[in-house]
């Protein structure tokens, strides 16, 4: 079974799957009054919108990003579907979702009710396979887009890439992947963020993402302990890794964050990895 996302059909025309912009106009009104850059989106603006398909058929609502720590950008969204005594959370590909449309607070799915119910379960444990070629190829294929995925996995065969019932693949066809590679978005969220030397910088509040997956998401992070003057600052994902006790680690020293240049037009447009892994001064 495969599900075609190329183009999603909303209320007053086709939007690109992924993307959240409508074919042949212009990209649709924010839902938000905050202000962001470049198109980047708030996390917090996307969790709890409601996810519907094309027909207008509620599915669930959008809880969480899987982040993707080495490019830095989401990978998967996760949906919680069903209802009172049967409810589960689906993983559903960046690319198969439309999170920006005309609709406001509504995403779209190019997805009957019936395919949905055989829709990839998604649970804490699978973060540690995601990384695995297997595993993003069984998501991949359900929506349609094994075609995206980096190239043929020859080491499987067609038995052992069968999804369940449930949307599960056995544990024993999957290997974890490296650890820590993939984290959701509302696990940074809440954290300390803690700079070389054990230096404490602040609070990590909420991310920003391009949900096009163009340019790598940045974290939002209060730090008082910096100036002690409350400045907010945007943090490359990539140059973070998640620690225990509710912190976090970047590969930066305080005088990173001193030197920050303010969040403006060009962020996330150069291709150079000193572009890619600066820290910026978020102005509100």
């Amino acid at each position: 079974m495969t599900i075609g996302v190329s183009f999603l059909l909303v209320q007053g025309g086709w939007i690109l799957a992924g993307t959240g912009q409508l074919a042949g106009t212009e990209k649709a009104t924010p839902r938000s009054a905050r202000k962001v850059w470049l198109g980047y989106s708030h996390f917090r603006d996307s969790r709890g919108m409601t996810v519907e398909n094309v027909d207008g058929e509620r599915l669930g609502t959008v809880t969480d990003f899987v982040m993707e720590m080495q490019s830095g950008q989401p990978a998967y969204a996760i949906v919680k579907a069903g209802g009172f005594g049967h409810r589960r959370l689906v993983i559903v590909p960046m690319s198969a979702i439309a999170l920006s449309t005309v609709k406001s607070r509504i995403a779209a799915i190019d997805i009957t009710k019936a395919q949905w119910k055989h829709a990839p379960d998604f649970s804490r444990k699978d973060l540690a396979l995601m990384g695995h070629p297997e595993r993003a190829y069984q998501v991949a294929r359900f929506y349609g887009q094994s075609q995206q995925t980096s190239g043929p996995i020859r080491s499987v065969d067609a038995q052992r890439l069968q999804l369940r019932s449930t949307g599960r693949l056995a544990d024993s066809a999957i290997n974890p992947g490296p650890h820590g590679r993939y984290q959701l978005a509302n696990d940074l969220i809440g954290n300390q963020l803690i700079a070389r030397q054990q230096v404490e910088i602040g609070k990590i509040s909420d991310l920003l993402v391009d949900l096009g997956g163009a340019k790598p998401a940045f974290a939002m992070v209060s730090a008082n302990r910096v100036s002690g003057a409350g400045e907010n600052f945007a943090v490359p994902l990539r140059m973070m890794r998640l620690l225990p006790e509710h912190t976090v680690a970047v590969s930066a020293d305080r005088q990173d964050f001193h030197r920050a240049k303010p969040f403006r037009d060009g962020v996330g447009h150069k291709s150079g990895e000193d572009e890619n892994n600066e820290i910026y001064r978020y102005e509100r």
